[in-house]
């Protein structure tokens, strides 16, 4: 992401193991024990942009490529969020989100409608974005869930050395 973004922002409760990262704003969630949403929301606050592009701490094979195209589409239709979609399966958790919604956010959260964020999503302007390299949009939508998804993200890693 470096090059891309003019300001990184690191959202955990932890913000010492990060310390490291000198040049990246590190930022505790607000709403805290809520999961994703609450990221999502701390980062939205923190941000002195317009949208923030939101990935997991987990999905270490990030696309450039497919990064630049999503940030070019949610510049020609301004949606409040875009998400990637292969199918039907969504990645919530490797989009943009404008600031527009923090209101809207926070309303989700302090009337505890629900901790998933797709079930805040749907009640927001959402376009979907579709990448044209599916292999490689699987690829950087993987997270490291367990010791054996690690592996297979290592073998990956290896294989493109």
């Amino acid at each position: 992401m470096s090059g891309i973004f003019n300001e990184i922002i690191i959202v955990s409760n932890s913000p010492r193991e990060f310390s490291h990262h000198r040049d990246h704003k590190i930022v505790p969630d607000i709403f805290k024990g809520i999961g994703p949403l609450g990221g999502i929301h701390a980062a939205l606050k923190a941000s002195s942009s317009d949208a923030v592009f939101v990935v997991a701490g987990d999905m270490p094979l990030i696309s450039r490529g497919i990064l630049l195209n999503q940030i070019e589409l949610f510049r020609q239709r301004h949606p409040d969020v875009l998400i990637p979609r292969i199918g039907d399966y969504i990645e919530p958790l490797h989009s943009i989100y404008s600031r527009s919604v923090i209101s809207e956010l926070e309303n989700h959260i302090q009337n505890n409608i629900s901790k998933a964020v797709w079930k805040f999503i749907k009640n927001t302007w959402v376009e979907y974005f579709e990448p044209e390299d599916e292999a490689d949009a699987i690829i950087s939508f993987m997270s490291i869930n367990s010791p054996n998804e690690a592996d297979s993200i290592e073998k990956i890693i290896r294989n493109r050395s």
